[in-house]
């Protein structure tokens, strides 16, 4: 019987600042020093991931096992506790789909050159990182281990092995949210409405084999 490959499949997160409902639900505690507003709220993310999760959905079908969402560093612990409980929400979902490990990795705004969000340097940086990546379209896709049985949630701090936790888990500790970088900043140049721009048919294949173009089912 034929193994089926996993993929490792990154969903970037990313909102410029001007995105519909950054500015709600503005956070009121701030990391000591960091005055920075968040790039985007639980609200906007809410908004902009659906459409996105829609196509990781089609991804899963196709053997995927692990998902990796790329957030921004929120600058605040009362953002991050909104915007981890809003994709602990979306790691049920893929436990769901047939995702085994969901990995969640932040990233701060000063990772990026001049301070902006830039997908070219993005690219490049990503395929430094992982050179057995396919930059995807809107995504960066590239094999993944093999899991155990259950679903996790990975949550990456810099310089230190992931931290993992159970999708059955609500309540967020201080030690959580005091995560705030990842090894792997976000894609980004997106906006509110770009995800359904979206094309539908994506390339899966393992690093060194022969592209393989597949349809992918939004519905």
């Amino acid at each position: 019987m034929r193994r089926p490959l996993n993929y490792l499949l990154i969903l970037a997160v990313g909102l410029v600042s001007t995105a519909s409902g950054v500015a709600a639900n503005a956070p009121e505690e701030t990391a000591p020093g960091e005055t920075n507003k968040p790039l985007f709220t639980a609200k906007a993310l809410r908004e902009n991931v659906t459409p996105n999760w829609q196509i990781a959905r089609g991804l899963l079908a196709y053997g995927g096992s692990q998902l990796t969402f790329l957030v921004p560093d929120q600058y605040s612990m009362r953002a991050e506790r909104e915007t981890m409980r809003v994709l602990l929400d979306f790691a049920g979902d893929a436990g769901k789909y047939g995702a085994a490990t969901i990995e969640i990795q932040f990233y701060p705004r000063s990772a990026f050159p001049t301070n902006e969000l830039n997908l070219q340097w993005l690219t490049e940086k990503v395929k430094a990182d992982q050179p057995d990546a396919a930059i995807l379209g809107d995504f960066t896709v590239a094999l993944g281990d093999t899991v155990g049985p259950g679903l996790e949630v990975r949550i990456n701090r810099a310089g230190s092995p992931p931290v993992l936790l159970r999708h059955a888990l609500v309540t967020l500790s201080d030690s959580v949210v005091e995560i705030k970088q990842a090894t792997h900043p976000a894609k980004a140049e997106w906006h509110q409405g770009a995800f359904t721009q979206l094309a539908t048919s994506f390339r899966l294949s393992p690093a060194g084999s022969k592209p393989e173009f597949r349809p992918l089912s939004l519905e």
